[in-house]
């Protein structure tokens, strides 16, 4: 249980951060801390429905195969993982990029924290 709260706070501070970073025009470390966010996002899912983690975007499709994530939420984290790739490998550093990361990334925590908070794990159905 305490590892569990450790990874909640972990992803609360890294959305923080996000957030904090753009106020501060770091647009490319935003995007790259949004991935990251997203990674121990993904990572928490898939442990609590037993699923082994693959590389980012095979397990994101796993968790929308086997309803965990709706098509939505699926399509949004793909979209957090590539804007986080191209600020990583291409050095982009744009501010809308990094403000459609903090915005899903916004809008998915609210989901995530919502289902984390339940006792047992549940499918969610599609939106």
């Amino acid at each position: 249980m305490a590892d569990t709260m450790s990874k909640w706070e972990s992803i609360r501070e890294g959305a923080n951060d996000v957030e904090r970073l753009i106020g501060q025009k770091q647009y490319n470390l935003a995007m790259i801390k949004a991935r990251q966010t997203l990674e121990i996002m993904v990572s928490v899912l898939a442990s609590r429905y037993g699923m082994e983690t693959q590389d980012l975007s095979s397990t994101i499709d796993e968790l929308y195969r086997a309803g965990v994530l709706s098509r939505t939420s699926a399509e949004h984290y793909h979209k957090i993982r590539m804007i986080g790739n191209k600020a990583a490998h291409e050095a982009d550093d744009n501010p809308t990029g990094a403000n459609v990361a903090y915005h899903l990334l916004s809008q998915e925590l609210y989901t995530f924290a919502h289902d984390y908070g339940n006792q047992r794990p549940v499918r969610r159905s599609s939106q």
